[in-house]
């Protein structure tokens, strides 16, 4: 599947998340300012997560971060991408995931810097993670910009 296509599929999965009862509201920060110009903001509030699938994602990062460390880049990136599609509001996962593929040298690791910032943009992180989007806007061509 051609990226663009993966990238526009993988958003609108997660704005089709039903919202479970009692959960709470997660909004990405849209303002043009929050992200670096190469991001395209994520539009509004997405749907809730349940705990019980912020749970089972945090389980499933923390068997990605083991596989990481072993240097299983593979089983890695599976599994952030598995906790990223329970729990798609977690910046930790997001950061992850984009450094896992950064490691291949996948241009996702860009969408994922950018998700990353969307969801927590005064993160510690934040500065680092704009200086690795502009390092890798180096290797697209000029007009590329990231959803």
């Amino acid at each position: 599947m051609p990226l663009r296509a993966s990238i526009l599929l993988s958003i609108a999965t997660v704005l089709t998340l039903p919202a479970p009862a009692g959960a709470q509201v997660t909004s990405f920060d849209t303002s043009r300012s929050a992200l670096p110009s190469r991001c395209v903001s994520i539009v509004g509030p997405l749907a809730p997560v349940s705990d019980s699938a912020r749970s089972a994602a945090q389980l499933i990062a923390g068997r990605a971060q083991a596989a990481s460390i072993v240097g299983d880049n593979a089983a890695a990136t599976s599994l952030y991408q598995q906790a990223a599609n329970l729990n798609p509001t977690d910046p930790s996962i997001a950061y992850a995931l984009g450094r896992e593929y950064e490691a291949t040298h996948d241009e996702r690791a860009m969408r994922e810097y950018c998700r990353f910032l969307a969801i927590n943009p005064g993160a510690a992180e934040a500065s680092d993670v704009r200086q690795r989007i502009a390092e890798l806007a180096l290797a697209l061509p000029p007009d590329t910009t990231v959803v």
